[in-house]
């Protein structure tokens, strides 16, 4: 854990990682906010002296944009073998993540998110400033808000000054760049395109790689059917025209505003539920510049993004007693934020735990064509997950101080909190809607299996544990687990074994969750990671413990 001007304390819980860099999430003591620390290696970027000029740039240009729809760069700092940039925390994720998980996005829930993605492209104009990097994972989620974020490709231009260099994702990248030719603003044109079909379709409009993606490209065919979405023609069009090979035919900023899809929205607030910010008169005027037109032919220069120094500030006269008390404020502020710090993780934990619940729950119907009974144990996991969120949940609203914090009535009153609160009440929703469905798929199994036991039977009937609830419990996960191991033994392909496996594991794990509860270092993020990483010819030997753990 590191601090920076006794105002930003940054922990060890990573948010990303890149070839140069880390992000972990930190606290703005001062502000009481998350924060987001980008710690790019000194080393790494000396390596590359082109890396180096980038790097400058990103910041000197990040340093410009304040926009609800770009990340702010707030600070930068500079220790021994590392830069920090201290940015806007982003708690939603990145673009790329919400479409995966929740698949191609209804046409005006897209319309709405491009919106937000063109009044942030609009502060980068008003600067000159083109990305050269659009592209789902450097879109990020604050609430319904869309950012954009990653300037590390970004630089300035202008009708004399335009960029020559290779630069950018290649499923994303302007053919112009691809052919080492000189452009502008115009390239970010074409990856508003693959990534508004991104967004609409959950793939991308050209597939493939080098060669191949190069003539997917310039052949322009657009497949509009892909995974079942249907769009209307004006969309239709909208994509087509963005994604032009021939950039002199491509769209430009001008005509995307008066296109029917952007024009006729630019007045609806309300659209998709989303966050617009209506442009102004003056900011549409701005695109009747000629550096804004597609039509390039101006010899290259070097970038003007101007040079990064590291902020250094003159030494001042000070009285020995005002700068004792700053100081003794400054270290309670430390201490409380340490303090808050902690009780974060404390509930993060508590939470994740249940989490080996959760995606057990979750996993037994992508499991029910083994032919295996998984009605019972999945009722009775969800049964425990739902009491395990209640009681934390029940805990969070009355403002139970569970864990004996002393800073407890100070946390309580934090975004921290409200977050957390956010997060378990999300969960219990998720959970009451599959309670109903397999309570009753758990009655209909054991009718069907011709089970006569009454105490189980009760058990399924109420929806609150009952004393010899982990009884129960324990009995059906160790059969359902047993009946997985047969297949996965018996198994040839490798991703179908090591799938039984992870929920097999799972099954004996939520056998004796309490035990997880006690290990404060538990974090079930890496333990996927593991789990899923785990040789096959480890697989009964790690079992074989697991098991044995339960009646330890």
């Amino acid at each position: 854990m590191i601090s920076f001007e006794d105002q930003y304390i940054i922990s060890e819980q990573k948010l990303g990682e890149g070839g140069f860099g880390t992000v972990y999430q930190g606290i703005d003591v001062i502000n009481q906010k998350f924060v987001a620390c980008k710690a790019v290696s000194i080393a790494k970027l000396a390596q590359i002296p082109k890396l180096v000029e980038l790097f400058a740039q990103e910041i000197a240009l990040q340093q410009k944009l304040k926009s609800p729809f770009t990340v702010e760069l707030y600070k930068v700092y500079k220790c021994q073998d590392h830069f920090y940039l201290i940015l806007e925390f982003c708690e939603g994720g990145d673009l790329s993540q919400y479409v995966k998980k929740n698949g191609p996005l209804p046409e005006q829930k897209a319309i709405g998110f491009l919106m937000q993605i063109l009044a942030g492209f609009r502060v980068l104009h008003q600067n000159s400033i083109i990305h050269r990097d659009l592209k789902p994972a450097n879109i990020l989620m604050s609430g319904n808000v869309l950012k954009i974020a990653d300037f590390g490709a970004a630089r300035t231009v202008d009708l004399e000054n335009q960029a020559a260099t290779k630069i950018g994702t290649p499923l994303f990248l302007a053919p112009e760049i691809q052919e080492d030719k000189e452009y502008g603003f115009e390239v970010d044109i074409y990856s508003l395109g693959v990534l508004l079909y991104f967004m609409l379709f959950n793939d991308y409009p050209f597939g493939g790689s080098g060669i191949q993606l190069y003539n997917n490209m310039k052949s322009e065919k657009i497949d509009f059917k892909k995974n079942g979405v249907v769009i209307s023609s004006q969309l239709k069009d909208l994509i087509v025209r963005l994604l032009k090979y021939d950039r002199e035919q491509r769209i430009t900023w001008a005509q995307i505003y008066q296109h029917p899809i952007v024009s006729k929205n630019l007045k609806n607030d309300n659209i998709s539920a989303e966050i617009i910010l209506a442009p102004q008169a003056s900011d549409i005027k701005m695109y009747q510049d000629p550096k804004f037109s597609n039509k390039k032919g101006s010899l290259d220069k070097k970038p003007q993004g101007g040079q990064f120094i590291p902020e250094q500030k003159q030494p001042q006269k000070v009285d020995p007693y005002v700068e004792a008390q700053k100081r003794q404020v400054i270290e309670e502020k430390k201490k409380l934020a340490l303090e808050i710090v902690s009780a974060i993780q404390k509930y993060v934990h508590k939470k994740n735990v249940y989490g080996v619940l959760l995606v057990l729950a979750i996993s037994f119907s992508k499991l029910q064509k083994l032919g295996i009974n998984y009605q019972i144990p999945a009722y009775l996991v969800q049964k425990k997950l739902r009491a395990l969120n209640q009681e934390m949940l029940q805990a969070i609203v009355q403002k139970k101080n569970i864990f004996n914090l002393s800073c407890f009535n100070i946390f309580c009153k934090t975004e921290y909190y409200t977050k957390i609160e956010d997060l378990v009440k999300g969960d219990s929703v998720q959970i009451e809607n599959y309670m109903s469905s397999t309570q009753q798929a758990a009655l209909q199994s054991m009718a069907k299996l011709g089970l006569n036991n009454q105490s189980l039977r009760d058990e399924i009937n109420q929806i609150e544990l009952s004393p010899r609830f982990n009884e129960h419990l324990i009995g059906s996960l160790m059969s359902y687990a047993e009946g997985l191991k047969k297949i996965m033994f018996q198994a040839q392909d490798k991703d179908v074994k090591l799938a039984l496996f992870f929920n097999i594991a799972l099954a004996y794990e939520s056998c004796c969750i309490e035990k997880l509860f006690k290990d404060q270092n538990f974090d079930f993020e890496k333990h996927k990671v593991q789990l899923l990483q785990t040789s096959p010819d480890q697989f009964g030997k790690i079992l074989e413990q697991k098991c044995a753990q339960i009646f330890d």
